[in-house]
């Protein structure tokens, strides 16, 4: 298996285009003019004003705005053009009142507007996106925190939170299932939920739109080989010790996992990604493995019915 170095091959960045991208990354701080937070604004009549740049959302009592004076501030808040103006800007301007054909009239594009809305699951859960750059492999993102929805992204419902019977009976008709790690509903939050192979192989996604499962080479490019580098920090979310860094950023928990008669395992010990790729010679599902007490992010594949994470990456976001 070819090793990844991580730090070699890694860079996490945030540019101006990406301060909503949170991870590891700096979250982009927007730079005060003066000790008020005012500029002075032309507005559309001629005249002089101020406008509180912490409160650009109440902009719509303001009758003599202007797109140009609107855009004016927003250059100097943000010392950029509209082509790189940062999802919170354009998330600011929305809330203003502009169209989104206003905004592409001022110069905005339309991936800008679509970063600028939150990526939600089909159960309205949001997540914070990560931006990753691998050489040789090019510029992805990923979604910070493990897939916790109960729907595919067309509403349709994912049937869950089954006894250990109804898991295996799962499997045996081959139904796309999920359930709590440790069976637990308060671990959904911290762990996300854990989910059998049929939901990653079958026509449908519970990913959020425009995002798919990570595969085993997205994964171990996020992760490189080091299982520290991937494990959250602390015991918050792993048994102690844990020697976790969370380097990548990905703030891997203990999420465990559940055998195929149903039994949940290694919670807090260990986490199995599953990918949607399958093995064409077993027909199993490809997967990713950190545990708690080796050094090394491993792959195996594991029976469909086995229940793991789903962690969501994106080339278009």
């Amino acid at each position: 298996m070819k090793t990844i170095i991580l730090s070699a091959l890694i860079s996490i960045t945030a540019t101006a285009q990406d301060m909503d991208v949170v991870g590891t990354l700096k979250v982009g701080q927007m730079p005060n003019d003066n000790a008020a937070n005012k500029v002075v604004v032309h507005k559309a009549d001629g005249k002089l004003g101020t406008r509180d740049l912490n409160s650009l959302a109440a902009a719509p009592a303001d009758t003599s705005r202007s797109l140009g004076s609107d855009l004016e501030i927003f250059k100097t808040f943000c010392s950029c053009p509209p082509e790189n103006m940062p999802p919170s800007m354009v998330r600011k301007l929305r809330e203003s009142g502009y169209s989104e054909e206003d905004l592409s009239l001022m110069g905005v594009s339309q991936q800008q507007i679509r970063r600028s809305k939150p990526v939600v699951d089909g159960d309205g859960n949001v997540y914070e996106v990560m931006k990753v750059e691998v050489q040789e492999v090019g510029t992805f993102y990923v979604l910070k925190e493990n897939l916790k929805t109960t729907k595919f992204n067309d509403g349709t419902v994912i049937v869950g939170n089954l006894p250990a019977s109804g898991w295996v009976n799962a499997a045996a008709t081959q139904t796309p299932a999920w359930a709590y790690p440790e069976n637990n509903a308060t671990n959904k939050d911290k762990y996300g939920l854990l989910y059998n192979g049929y939901v990653l192989t079958g026509t449908k996604n519970a990913c959020p739109l425009g995002w798919i499962p990570a595969n085993n080479s997205d994964l171990m490019n996020l992760g490189g080989s080091t299982a520290e580098d991937i494990r959250a920090v602390g015991t918050d979310t792993w048994d102690f010790p844990n020697s976790g860094t969370n380097f990548s950023g990905l703030n891997v928990p203990g999420a465990g996992g559940i055998e195929i008669d149903g039994d949940h395992i290694a919670f807090r010990i260990a986490t199995v990604f599953h990918s949607y790729q399958e093995n064409p010679s077993t027909g199993e599902i490809m997967s990713t493995v950190v545990y708690k007490d080796q050094e090394t992010v491993t792959q195996t594949d594991r029976p469909k019915a086995y229940g793991g994470s789903i962690r969501c990456v994106s080339i278009n976001w």
